[in-house]
Order: structure tokens, then sequence, then C-alpha cells
């Protein structure tokens, strides 16, 4: 039975490392996290493909690692602020610069990808815990390399736009703002896929002693020295 499971094992690892290095399947599964017209079935089947492509495998889960960042960067953000934008037919140089942006390569990030899913509605807090389970199992994956994967580990807990948005989307909106005609299934519990997962993999950044970072990555400090909370 031992020999089994290796074998198992090595077959998974086998097609977990051919799907991530050779087809960059997890760049194609982020981008379709991060597009807001998807359908929610199709992202979440994505989730989870993707949370599987790294589970207990250190070789992929140093790839995705790699290749999604935390958060998008500001020049990719002020690319989408210009897209989103309804410019009049006028302004032409404005116009044309916004055209070239949607065509621009998606930057793939997990903050995109959490707050896609958390304003999916629906299926979109299972879609959530899909993706945050990915993301912590690729941390745990790769947290036994010698500490070559401290400096990442840092450079997330201190990521102000990841570290909020999943603070922000623990729990539900039905469970902060109550909506009375699903109150026989908010009385059955706050908490569900997604805050456990958002909970686990926030837990285990502060098990590398990073919480510190992630305090001040929530928030500012005023003028007079008390921190100010902004989510």
């Amino acid at each position: 039975r031992g020999g089994g499971s290796r074998g198992n094992q090595s077959i998974r690892c086998q097609i977990q490392e051919e799907a991530v290095v050779n087809c960059n399947l997890h760049q194609a599964l982020a981008r379709a996290l991060q597009c807001r017209g998807m359908d929610c079935k199709s992202q979440l089947l994505a989730g989870r493909l993707l949370s599987n492509l790294v589970t207990g495998n250190d070789v992929t889960s140093q790839l995705v690692l790699r290749d999604i960042a935390p958060s998008s960067t500001e020049a990719y953000r002020t690319k989408q602020l210009l897209a989103s934008m309804s410019l009049s037919g006028s302004d032409t140089v404005a116009a044309s610069e916004v055209g070239s942006t949607r065509d621009a390569a998606i930057e793939c990030n997990w903050t995109d990808m959490v707050v896609c899913a958390a304003r999916a509605g629906g299926t979109g807090r299972e879609i959530l815990a899909a993706i945050v389970a990915a993301l912590f199992n690729a941390i745990v994956a790769i947290q036994d390399d010698r500490g070559s994967s401290l400096p990442l580990f840092a450079s997330m807990s201190s990521n102000k736009a990841l570290i909020c948005a999943c603070v922000r989307h623990i729990l539900s909106a039905d469970t902060i703002k109550p909506d009375d005609s699903k109150k026989d299934e908010q009385d059955s519990g706050t908490s569900d896929d997604a805050t456990e997962w958002i909970t686990l993999f926030l837990t285990q950044l502060s098990c590398y002693g990073h919480f510190p970072s992630m305090y001040e990555a929530t928030g500012f400090f005023s003028s007079k020295g008390h921190k100010c909370v902004c989510f």
C-alpha cells in the first residue's frame, strides 16, 4: 500500500508540473479568475483547479507564487482606471490610450482575484474560498525550503492591498449587513469556507512572525500616533 501511495503521489506531481511548468495553466486560470464577466461556475472550477495544482508540490507552488503577484502594480491600476472611465469621443488621445489598455496583458495577482470573487455574488464565496485555499496551499508547500521563501512571506504580509482585501472579505456581506429574507440561513452561523480559508492564510503568515507587518498593512498612524484601520 505504501508503494502504491508513493506511486500515486508521483503521478500527481507529474501532472501538476506538466500543467504549470510546460503549459502555464496557472496563468490562464488566474486570468479567468480576474475576469468579472465570466460564468461563476467556470470560475469556481478554475479556483479549485488552481488549488489542486499547488497542493503538496513545492515546485509548482514556487512557480505559481512567482508568476502571480500579491497585488497589481500602480501602473496597471492606472490603466484599469483609464479603461473603466467613460471618455468623450473628442478626446482622441485618451480614447486611443484606453483602447490600447484593453488589449494589454492582464497582470495576474491574488488581490484582484479575491476582489473579483467577493463581488461575484451567488457562488462568489465558494470561488473566494478556492482562491485563498490555493494561496494557503502554495505557501504551506514551500515553507520548508531552508528559508529561501522568507522574503516572499514578508512581502506578502506587508502588502496592503492583499491583506486588506482578505480582512475585508473574511465575512460575507450578508453577515455584516443582514438580509431579513435569509434570516434562517444566517442564524446557522457567520462562518463559511471562505472565512475558514482566509483565517488559515492569515494565521499561517502570523506563524512565520509577520503579524506586525500585517497589522501595519491594515491601516495607518494618525498625526497623534493612533492606529487607524482602513479597509
